[in-house]
């Protein structure tokens, strides 16, 4: 099956995945960190179409309730009870859920932020009723807080980072990187409100 013959969730993470793949193959080969202008245009231009592919599959996936059988969207993980099939039962809303935290994902490493917390937000509204991006088999149930949180981090929007990384802590007690997140925003905002403060 080519490529254009895909749905366009599976493309965009395609695409995603063959830019990352020749980033981390680059840096094993060990090549130079500095990239040349055409490899990061490459990677933009990438991320970009990646965007477009997220941003027509959640249309076309909006408000389609019937339950169908289509390919994984991610690779099952070691000890994931589907570990042997290369389907798995989805509903629109739940493809509509990876499109939009896909979408985040990608706006985020473009440095469009403020696109980035609300394609997150679009897509944690649509989990926390259920539909959470086709079970995404090994992810964390906190990781779309924890990206939503290091995006406002990014911003300076220390309040929100706070508010997103205790949510996630919420969903995983106990995880090391979402407490030192925290930490980092705690910190993050008590030095903003010392350098803005007035002597």
């Amino acid at each position: 099956m080519g490529d254009k013959e895909l749905p366009p969730l599976e493309r965009a993470n395609r695409l995603v995945r063959e830019a990352d793949r020749t980033r981390k193959t680059r840096k094993t080969a060990g090549q130079q960190e500095g990239r040349s202008e055409g490899d990061k245009g490459d990677k933009v231009a990438a991320l970009m179409k990646a965007v477009a592919l997220y941003e027509e599959a959640a249309a076309l996936a909006h408000g389609v309730g019937a339950v169908a059988t289509a390919p994984r969207l991610v690779s099952p993980s070691a000890g994931d009870k589907h570990a042997g099939t290369d389907k798995e039962t989805v509903t629109g809303a739940s493809v509509e859920c990876a499109a939009r935290y896909g979408a985040g994902v990608c706006l985020r490493k473009l440095g469009r932020l403020h696109d980035a917390v609300a394609a997150f937000e679009a897509a944690i509204a649509l989990e926390a009723m259920g539909f959470n991006a086709g079970s995404r088999p090994g992810s964390r149930p906190g990781s779309m807080l924890e990206n939503l949180a290091a995006t406002h981090v990014r911003l300076k929007q220390h309040h929100e980072a706070q508010a997103a990384f205790k949510a996630a802590m919420a969903l995983e007690p106990g995880n090391r990187k979402l407490e030192e997140g925290l930490h980092k925003a705690v910190v993050g905002f008590a030095s903003k409100k010392t350098k803005s403060t007035p002597f």
